[in-house]
């Protein structure tokens, strides 16, 4: 998770790193630079339009990625190898048990998915518009940019857990 929060975030500084080089930049080959590829102005803001735009649409495969590789598993190995039985006779109630591995996984996953959704919104240039939407029914632009995808990843994680419970095995 971890890692797919600094590639998002690499991307995007790359993004406003190039649109702030080529702010008031000159034709005139300043600093080695001409005025067209990777230095234009209008490529960069493109670049940053498609990295938000893209983005966006894969953070919405974000909670189907925690009910797979995290809540399902923490569950699910744990009834695999029998370890619950350890946990249960040790005065702790499978309820408390479960609340614990989905506590576990909530607070890991909602976090990481709200620091996603921030460092998306950085990828818009300056000057858009960035107030309103031009249209919520636009699959993505609703979700991350609200408190949805945090109810998505909530879900996924009871989902997963489920699962987890379900098959047993991790």
């Amino acid at each position: 998770m971890l890692a797919l929060v600094l590639l998002a975030g690499l991307l995007v500084l790359l993004g406003q790193v190039r649109l702030a080089l080529t702010k008031d930049q000159p034709c005139s080959g300043e600093l080695g630079l001409d005025c067209g590829g990777f230095w234009e102005r209008a490529g960069a803001e493109q670049f940053l339009d498609k990295v938000g735009e893209r983005g966006r649409l894969a953070l919405l495969l974000w909670p189907a990625a925690v009910a797979a590789f995290v809540a399902g598993p923490l569950t699910g190995r744990e009834l695999e190898n029998g370890l619950h039985r350890l946990d249960w006779t040790q005065s702790v109630t499978p309820a408390r048990w479960l609340t614990a591995k989905l506590v576990l996984a909530t607070a890991v996953a909602v976090p990481a998915v709200a620091l996603l959704c921030g460092v998306l919104a950085l990828a818009e240039p300056p000057g858009a518009d960035n107030g309103g939407w031009t249209d919520w029914t636009v699959r993505g632009d609703f979700e991350t940019r609200s408190a949805v995808l945090g109810a998505y990843t909530v879900l996924a994680v009871a989902l997963g857990a489920l699962t987890g419970l379900v098959l047993r095995r991790g």
